[in-house]
């Protein structure tokens, strides 16, 4: 038997592994544009001591008022698109958006940097759960 042969009689096959080959190239890559946009607990927080970046938690508010990065800005994620131009505390700075994993604000993030390419955004790698777990500083507020 052929290849020619055997490639026509398990077309099929061939067909069903040529779809998983490209669906894991798709997703390799989808993965690598990912971490693109995501910024470490460590270097947010030296650009965040350097007046250099902002922490903006996308977070509902009550999850805010639970526990949230030391001078984050609470802004839902309906509100960023306009905001993320127009608000004075964000103008030239480095835009750090967290929700608790990253899932969320990775994705707030694809969309803005697709609206506003000329601003600077990332997503804290593993949310604020992350933050966290590293033992980095976070408040609550009483009201």
């Amino acid at each position: 038997m052929t290849f020619l042969e055997f490639f026509r009689a398990e077309l099929i096959w061939f067909a069903g592994l040529t779809i998983v080959f490209v669906l894991i190239i798709l997703n390799e890559l989808k993965s690598i544009k990912t971490k693109a946009f995501l910024i470490s607990s460590v270097k947010a927080l030296q650009l965040s001591n350097d007046d250099q970046a902002v922490f903006v938690d996308i977070r509902d508010a009550d999850a805010y008022k639970r526990a949230h990065i030391p001078s984050a800005v609470h802004m839902p994620v309906d509100q960023l698109s306009t905001k993320v131009t127009t608000s004075s505390a964000l103008k030239n700075k480095v835009i750090v958006l967290y929700c608790d994993s990253a899932s969320a604000s990775t994705a707030a993030v694809e969309k803005l940097r697709k609206e506003h390419p000329d601003v600077s955004l990332f997503s804290l790698q593993g949310g604020i759960n992350a933050w966290t777990q590293a033992n980095l500083p976070v408040e609550s507020s009483k009201k």
